[in-house]
């Protein structure tokens, strides 16, 4: 059902050949920047963990005010220690690699501010995590989703009709995996994602 979603949105977004006009009703392009993320339930606080987060976007006007904004993106989340979070004696890293399909609602507003709240529907393609320099082999930790969904807010800013720049924050709403007992706190034994995203895009 995953893979049947990312064909369609590709063909959506590539077969039409109105997409290189400023006023169709859609249009496609590419998106780049960057997360900064934690994990919440792992009892380490911060968005430490930076990583990658690029891929397609599209968009489909539906009036003057409105669109809906669909993207296929590669999106590194995870967690990081530091000095300041954890024991100085001890080190955590955590990547988990996302193919992500967010679909959000935007408003436009004043022409140039986009702002927007949707889900992401994000299937997990990799994983690594190091504790004190050790990597953590899957079949001995807790296993993570290979299904993630997320919540999402977004705010974009058009510098031109093609290009712009979007601030967007995410947060599981189903949990990713229980909570190991080394990370569990008396209030809460399960962990969710929770990100923040700064990217560019461009339109064809």
């Amino acid at each position: 059902m995953f893979k049947n979603l990312i064909i369609f949105i590709l063909f959506i977004s590539f077969s039409n050949s109105a997409f290189t006009d400023n006023n169709s009703i859609f249009r496609a392009g590419f998106v780049a920047g960057f997360n900064a993320s934690q994990v919440d339930g792992d009892r380490i606080r911060g968005y430490n963990k930076f990583g990658f987060n690029g891929g397609i976007t599209s968009m489909i006007n539906l009036s003057e005010k409105f669109s809906l904004n669909i993207d296929i993106a590669y999106s590194q989340k995870g967690a990081k220690s530091t000095l300041e979070n954890t024991a100085p004696d001890k080190s955590y890293f955590l990547q988990l690699d996302y193919i992500d399909v967010p679909v959000v609602f935007q408003y436009h507003d004043f022409e140039r501010v986009l702002l927007g709240a949707g889900l992401s529907v994000n299937a997990q393609v990799r994983y690594r995590e190091i504790i004190n320099d050790f990597p953590v082999h899957e079949v001995e930790s807790t296993p993570y989703s290979r299904f993630d969904l997320n919540a999402l807010a977004s705010a974009g800013f058009l510098f031109t009709e093609d290009f712009g720049a979007q601030l967007r924050f995410a947060y599981s709403i189903i949990p990713v995996r229980p909570a190991p007992p080394s990370q569990q706190d008396f209030w809460r034994s399960i962990q969710f994602n929770n990100l923040f995203s700064l990217r560019v895009f461009y339109f064809l």
